[in-house]
């Protein structure tokens, strides 16, 4: 196995050369196999301890994520078996190794075990799109001190019948981080990732509230939508279509290359 391995990242380091790129990093080992309990329909693992990088009861699709950093609807032209077949994967790297570098040794490994070829392209998608409102921005900047992030405020249990606003304070918060962050706070709201089209530099801090999307018919006019609240900062917050990066898979197999 060991053999096999280390001819195949003699040839990524060829082919390297020849093109003038850096060699693609590649496993000093690794073991990919089916998995033993195929009923079981959680992925587990993905870990990197020590150089050691293992996960269990993995799809392609799985794998493809943990490598490129995509979700499955992002992955097109996947045959069926990507969202069925299950394997286990257990790699060794460098103790020094980063996980990033990790991410691109597992891209190396499903070309060489699964054959895959693949390449990157663009697609029209919907997106909520962050964006500067027509005022300006209700934005302090940032003092650069305490924590980075968006904290929740801690509030007493409501009344009977009440129902508090969630607040959160941003501190030292970039714009492309308040994308990132808002879907996670307002999955209700948010369905789909948030993409930055703001143009606005530096980092700020600001609060944040809103009422849930479950009580704010209940609400009426107290209650603050997400998009309202994103409103009062001064910036907009809306569905539309625009360009998000896809994976495309132009061949794989689903029989294992030999280790």
């Amino acid at each position: 196995m060991r053999r096999a391995l280390n001819s195949t990242c003699l040839l990524v380091f060829l082919a390297g050369a020849a093109f003038g790129q850096p060699p693609v990093p590649a496993f000093d080992t690794a073991d990919v196999h089916p998995s033993a309990n195929q009923l079981n329909t959680t992925m587990q693992g993905d870990t990197l301890r020590d150089g050691s990088y293992e996960v269990q009861n993995a799809t392609m699709l799985d794998l493809i994520r943990s490598a490129y950093g995509l979700d499955a609807d992002k992955v097109l032209g996947a045959p069926a078996w990507f969202s069925v077949d299950r394997f286990d994967v257990v790699a060794k790297a460098p103790k020094s190794a980063s996980f990033d570098t990790v991410r691109m040794m597992l891209r190396a490994l499903l070309a060489d075990r699964f054959r895959m070829v693949s390449h990157s392209d663009t697609r029209p998608t919907p997106a909520f799109v962050l964006s500067a409102g027509a005022d300006k921005p209700v934005l302090k900047e940032a003092a650069g001190k305490g924590y980075t992030g968006c904290q929740p405020q801690p509030l007493p249990p409501p009344a009977p019948g009440m129902v508090f606003d969630n607040i959160y304070f941003c501190r030292n918060v970039t714009m492309d981080m308040l994308a990132r962050t808002l879907p996670g706070l307002a999955r209700a709201y948010l369905p789909t990732p948030v993409v930055n089209s703001t143009g606005i530099k530096g980092t700020w801090d600001f609060d944040i509230k809103w009422t849930s999307k479950a009580a704010l018919a209940r609400m009426g006019d107290k209650g603050v939508s997400l998009f309202d609240a994103v409103g009062k900062l001064g910036l907009q917050l809306a569905m539309q279509t625009t360009p998000a990066p896809v994976l495309v898979i132009d061949r794989a197999e689903e029989k294992l290359a030999a280790q």
